[in-house]
């Protein structure tokens, strides 16, 4: 045997060890946790025999999942969704159940040339730490030589920026409903100590059922990473600001699936997702920023919703950096708009500095607001509902593939040292494999409470699954 196998023995067994250090743990963890749930919930012994006996089973098919062999083989491809300048997205059915969902692969040798292997796992660790229904859900992620992949839910209905340019503007209501469902997605990364600071509509993903689901976290941010880089100036929003173009992570002008390269106003698709961007990221404030930026974004995709373009879209990102800048001279709303007055007080409160930007609580509360429940946005009726001839029709996508050329998609500077940290002998990204738990998934019937909803808090934070 030689060193290498030796090392590479080596380096597997430590993997093996370690991950089934980690599970033993989660599982004590989830025990512990569904005990504090139940004691909290006053159940009856009767019924807290029955969910701690739902979780044994579902730790056991954790466990025989946990075991099976998950890679690339053991999906079906049956459509590409997109490509972009790190990978693809498939339209992909599992052999073993014959579910579909999306899969995004990257490459990982794009990857590292452009130092976005951060950015991947950021990606996967949200949508695996994730309980809440308004985050597409991950379920499986997991590598080979080549390639870092995931495994998501399948939005059916295609994403919001598809919807905008099917009908061009929303009446209010409609554009009430959306709105109050992307607030609180937001509001869930938010609550998560993180950012998202990509959002458009692209990356708000219409569900079976009608309602919204945010989708492509790779920009997301920690609260505690930006504090630290606050003190050395703008390196955080520099970092950020070198990807406003169509060179965003992932997949180019990332959506629902990655799939959709194309601006509601098909003039201004170059710009990309500098058409949201608050403006003290487009600045390059040296005081940094925080989750503020994404309740700009939120007022720019509403601004979109009822006038039909972003508010400060330009046929360059030079002319729109001009006019985020300066979005005090360049805010206007159309004189011969029927847009309510509370709606672009609303937009007027979010496009604006970030100390007088209004939070996710200044949201709820305002006018604009007044008669939607925020505690029960699932049980309004979705303006538009899917309807396709079978599960596998893509009616809703455009599949637009990746033009240009590669000077679209500037390479950054060689991997760092600092990039490596993420590897573990050769290219294998450590602790990147991830199985959903089957706990997590929606079990819920007519006369009980789901597991889901049982580990999940009362105040709407996530339990962690795996």
């Amino acid at each position: 045997m030689t060193s290498l196998s030796i090392d590479s023995l080596r380096e597997y067994l430590t993997r093996k060890t370690l991950q089934f250090g980690e599970l033993k743990r989660n599982r004590a963890s989830r025990k512990e946790l569904l005990e504090a749930r139940l004691a909290e919930r006053g159940c009856t012994e009767e019924q807290k025999k029955a969910y701690r006996q739902e979780l044994r089973s579902r730790e056991l098919q954790y466990l025989r999942l946990m075991r099976q062999n998950i890679g690339v083989d053991s999906f079906e491809k049956i459509q590409m969704l997109g490509r972009g300048a790190f990978g693809s997205v498939w339209l992909v059915r599992e052999r073993a159940t014959q579910r579909l969902f999306a899969m995004k692969q990257l490459r990982k040798e794009e990857m590292i040339k452009r130092r976005q292997i951060e950015h991947c796992i950021t990606e996967k660790e949200i949508m695996a730490s994730s309980m809440s229904d308004w985050i597409v859900r991950l379920h499986y992620s997991f590598q080979d030589e080549q390639y870092l992949y995931l495994v998501m839910e399948f939005a059916i209905g295609g994403d919001l920026m598809g919807l905008l340019i099917r009908v061009d503007t929303f009446p209010e209501p409609v554009a009430k409903f959306y709105m109050a469902q992307c607030c609180t997605s937001i509001n869930e990364i938010h609550k998560m100590n993180s950012f998202y600071r990509d959002a458009k509509p692209d990356n708000f993903l219409i569900m079976e059922n009608g309602h919204i689901k945010l989708s492509d976290f790779s920009l997301a941010k920690n609260f505690q990473t930006n504090r630290s880089n606050q003190n050395t100036g703008t390196s955080t929003t520099d970092s950020l600001t070198a990807t406003l173009s169509d060179a965003t992570i992932g997949l180019e002008r990332s959506t629902q699936m990655d799939h959709v390269s194309i601006s509601h106003n098909r003039a201004y698709s170059a710009v990309g997702t500098l058409d949201y961007s608050a403006v003290e990221i487009v600045r390059k404030d040296k005081s940094g920023y925080n989750h503020k930026v994404d309740w700009w974004s939120l007022g720019a995709i509403l601004y979109e919703c009822v006038f039909g373009y972003p508010p400060f879209a330009s046929d360059t990102s030079k002319d729109s950096v001009k006019k985020i800048v300066n979005y005090k001279t360049y805010l206007r709303f159309p004189k011969d708009s029927e847009v309510s007055s509370e709606c672009k007080d609303l937009i007027s409160h979010l496009l604006c500095e970030p100390e007088e930007r209004y939070d996710f609580d200044q949201i709820k509360a305002h006018p604009w607001f007044h008669d939607v429940d925020w505690n029960d946005l699932h049980s309004y009726t979705p303006p538009f509902l899917p309807t396709v001839s079978s599960p596998t029709d893509l009616k809703y996508f455009d599949f637009v593939q990746e033009q240009g050329t590669s000077a679209e998609h500037p390479v950054e500077a060689p991997a760092t040292t600092k990039q490596y940290q993420w590897f573990s002998g050769g290219n294998h990204v450590k602790n990147y494999t991830y199985r959903n738990f089957p706990g997590t998934i929606d079990c819920r019937t007519e006369t009980r409470t789901s597991l889901k909803d049982i580990f999940r808090d009362h105040d709407g934070d996530d339990g962690k699954k795996s």
